[in-house]
């Protein structure tokens, strides 16, 4: 069995260094992070690198980067460009229905959305049976 050189080691550290150095500086120096929507949002003044590569990174897991591959081999280079055009097509939808439905809305996360729907569809899901003002009770099959 292989055994990692020093070499790996070395880099290993070296990342573990540099990701601990960029943490404690950002918590004991770092003063422009005072409240959530400036650490989760960055007060949404970052640029378009940045945002690129953080999109980018959500979007491609280990599991793409791995089982892409695998299934082209598999099944041919027609998955991968049934992927590369649905992929593309799933985008432009996001870029002109989505964002400019969400962006004004200054949410955290899109699932402020979903918990948004559910805290008000429970109460009126509760109502829509019972009407306290005639205390009549409705169905609502006609």
């Amino acid at each position: 069995m292989a055994s990692l050189h020093w070499v790996d080691y070395a880099l290993f550290a070296a990342f573990v260094a540099v990701s601990l150095g960029i943490g404690l500086y950002h918590a004991l120096i770092g003063k422009g992070q005072a409240t959530t929507q400036t650490f989760i949002m960055a007060n949404r003044n970052l640029r378009v690198g940045p945002t690129a590569i953080s999109l980018l990174a959500s979007y491609v897991s280990a599991i793409a980067v791995l089982g892409m591959p695998a299934e082209t081999f598999m099944f041919g280079t027609e998955l991968w460009l049934g992927f590369t055009i649905s992929f593309s097509c799933a985008l432009l939808a996001v870029e002109r229905v989505a964002i400019p439905w969400l962006y004004p809305l200054n949410l955290t996360s899109v699932f402020q959305v979903l918990y948004m729907g559910i805290a008000m569809y429970a109460p009126s899901a509760a109502l829509e049976e019972f009407v306290p003002s005639s205390g009549l009770m409705f169905s609502s099959s006609p």
